[in-house]
């Protein structure tokens, strides 16, 4: 698995390329996500368009990010998600823990919207 990141305004939104299977070469991407919100509460978005395969491990990868974010006040949205990687996020459920959204523009409208209705 590969991915990269770019700040837009205030959310971080990590793009994941290949296959999600977890294990160590997923290590340096969540020890990223763990120091960007160690740093101060944090808007991700993690776009999963270019994610082709995803098995439990990688399901168990994105719960781990899911408490990350949790445990230190950020917010965690899942975007754009092949077909069957949303198969297999449903299956396991994963949908009714975590926002899940069609495109990388819908999560960030989501953030939009919701900081909007705080103020």
């Amino acid at each position: 698995m590969n991915y990269s990141s770019r700040s837009d305004r205030d959310m971080l939104v990590y793009s994941l390329h290949g296959k999600l299977m977890g294990g160590p070469d997923a290590d340096p991407f969540h020890d990223d996500i763990r120091a960007e919100c160690a740093k101060s509460p944090t808007k991700v978005i993690l776009d999963l368009s270019d994610v082709e395969w995803i098995n439990s491990w990688g399901v168990g990868l994105l719960v781990s990010v899911y408490t990350t974010a949790q445990n230190t006040g950020s917010r965690l949205r899942v975007a754009a998600c092949a077909p069957k990687v949303c198969s297999v996020l449903r299956l396991k459920q994963f949908d009714k823990v975590l926002e899940m959204f069609p495109t990388v523009d819908d999560a960030t409208r989501d953030f939009d919207l919701n900081t909007a209705n705080m103020n």
